[in-house]
């Protein structure tokens, strides 16, 4: 994610000094957040490696299934809401007009606390038939009446997303991320070892989640909700809480956001909740345990990336907010985090065997076939699909976001029937049709960003990280099959994952200066522009002086 960050690098010596000081705030919080999520993301890792092994792969099968139901009817809560907040308290806190940006922010989580009570409600009530009908398990309804409690939950937690960082405290949002995973690796495991089995695993999902939503909206407000002065207090008070106001805003963020939670939802038909129910009809729960244990380290990895997106979002919506070069940002966005993205991916792939390992044992080792196709159809991300919803949502052109989701679900589903039903390729067809998935809204995002909206990536540059990360690949994968073949313990293990992480990290940071693919402007830009960020600068600079060492002596070489 180093260069990732470089997003509005680029950007600040073209700006104004207000937009300067919107792209350094980006930098920030990108870095905070991305951090933030980091952490997260490990905490997160360690929870799901101890449940998993202490439960065993047919009861983590189970657990996974539980957790479909709630987890894909939390996104239904605020019809679009949410996302909306986010656009409007930025744009308005770019005008200056912080009281509007309070009272929408205010009226998006009643509306949001709203619809989640109700839905708990409801899957609390139906969970028997939800058993019966979707997971085909009658003998679990317990387990998805508990589940459900931690719909709220997910709800406030996720609202705190793109509102820590619209408010300009991205910090808020990394602690309470943390306090979250937390909660959840020390409940979970504790009831778990106490011998709850999956139902403590429950509990310990539902109370990291209520704590952790509940209280960091109530950090937001105190910090940046509550009305400080009297003449606000009266003011606001009055508007915020009058029915009429409150229906005025929630069907304006409605309106905007309307098309992307449609999109949205549509998409989520094709999304991880609805493939694991697909999965309970097919598959048995060992099988379901694997494929869920894959998927885990791919949403860690999936989190952190997606934890750029508010960032990227509210930057976006100020920049258009200040009529600047929106396009110009999402070329520079596409083109950093390619640079970290693709040789990720491609590393997993090329260590799935031993990430597996290291991480479940041995007796989930089959999962590491799946990991590989998972890296490879979230490849796309790399090349643009990672920024384009927030780009779209940003300058406001949600309709467009909606378009991407409904042709990323068809094009899971259909291939999903062909693939599963017809050719009956089980786990594996699920896997092949998320690759299909993933690459046909990218394409289409990036022919209208750019067609449309004068924004467009620098494939040429993306061509030559992919192909210096498949030779990246090649090594690693000889040192796999010749040096490293006995890695019959987690220590051997261990150590062979770490050497082929140095030599994929070495080789693919001498060859990218090599190929041309990182110029001598780029290494000037990314020292000047983060100066100041002291963490970023202790991490970043000494990579970049080893690459501005390379690129020197090439171009001495060359003339």
């Amino acid at each position: 994610m180093i260069k990732g960050y470089a997003i509005v690098f680029q950007i600040i010596q073209k700006l104004s000094s207000k937009e300067e000081r919107v792209a350094r705030q980006s930098i920030g919080s990108t870095f905070i957040v991305t951090f933030g999520n980091i952490v997260y993301a490990v905490v997160l890792a360690i929870t799901s490696l101890i449940i998993a092994r202490l439960l065993g792969p047919a009861a983590y099968g189970v657990y996974g299934l539980v957790l479909a139901i709630p987890l894909f009817l939390q996104l239904l809560a605020g019809v679009g809401v949410q996302p909306a907040s986010t656009r409007y308290s930025s744009y308005y806190i770019s005008r200056g007009n912080i009281t509007n940006a309070r009272r929408m922010t205010k009226n998006a989580i009643l509306f949001s606390t709203l619809t989640g009570l109700v839905l708990t409600f409801l899957s609390v009530i139906f969970s028997g038939s939800m058993s019966s009908t979707f997971l085909h398990r009658p003998e679990i309804t317990l387990y998805v009446e508990l589940a459900s409690i931690s719909i709220i939950g997910q709800v406030l937690f996720n609202f705190q997303t793109g509102a820590f960082v619209s408010w300009g405290i991205p910090t808020q949002y990394a602690v309470w991320n943390t306090i979250q995973a937390v909660l959840k690796l020390i409940v979970s495991v504790l009831l778990v070892l106490l011998g709850l089995g999956v139902l403590g695993a429950l509990w310990g999902f539902d109370i990291s989640y209520l704590l952790g939503g509940s209280f960091g909206i109530i950090a937001l407000y105190v910090m940046k909700l509550r009305n400080h002065t009297d003449s606000e207090k009266t003011g606001l008070r009055a508007m915020t809480w009058s029915l009429g106001i409150f229906a005025k805003d929630v069907s304006e963020m409605v309106r905007y956001g309307l098309p992307d939670y449609a999109g949205y939802i549509i998409l989520m038909f094709s999304q991880q909740p609805i493939l694991i129910i697909i999965l309970s009809i097919i598959a048995s729960n060992t099988i379901i345990g694997y494929y869920s244990a894959a998927t885990n380290i791919a949403s860690g990895l999936t989190l952190i990336v997606g934890s750029l997106a508010p960032v990227f979002f509210a930057t976006f919506a100020r920049l258009d907010g200040m009529k600047s070069d929106t396009g110009n940002a999402f070329s520079y966005a596409v083109k950093y985090i390619s640079y970290f993205l693709i040789p990720v991916f491609i590393f997993l792939m090329a260590s799935s065997n031993l990430v597996i390992e290291i991480i479940y044992g041995r007796t989930y080792l089959p999962a590491s076939y799946y990991l590989e196709l998972l890296m490879l159809g979230y490849l796309p991300l790399a090349f643009g699909q990672a920024v384009l919803s927030s780009f779209f949502n940003g300058v406001g052109k949600t309709r467009l976001t909606m378009y991407m989701a409904l042709i990323e679900s068809l094009a899971t589903l259909a291939p999903a029937f062909i693939l599963i039903i017809w050719l009956k390729l089980g786990v594996n067809g699920l896997l092949y049709s998320i690759i299909i998935s993933n690459i046909a809204p990218t394409v289409f995002g990036l022919y209208i960003a750019d067609k449309y909206l004068r924004a467009r990536a620098d494939y040429i540059n993306l061509l030559k990280i992919l192909v210096i990360s498949i030779i990246c690949y090649g090594f690693v994968y000889l040192l796999a099959s010749f040096v490293f073949t006995d890695v019959s313990n987690f220590v051997l293990a261990l150590a062979s994952f770490l050497v082929e992480l140095l030599v994929f990290l070495g080789l693919y940071l001498t060859l990218v200066p090599l190929f041309r693919a990182i110029g001598s402007e780029d290494i000037s830009r990314l020292k000047t522009t983060s100066h100041g960020q002291r963490v970023l600068s202790r991490f970043l600079h000494p990579i970049l002086n080893y690459e501005n060492f390379l690129i020197e002596h090439i171009e001495k070489i060359s003339t």
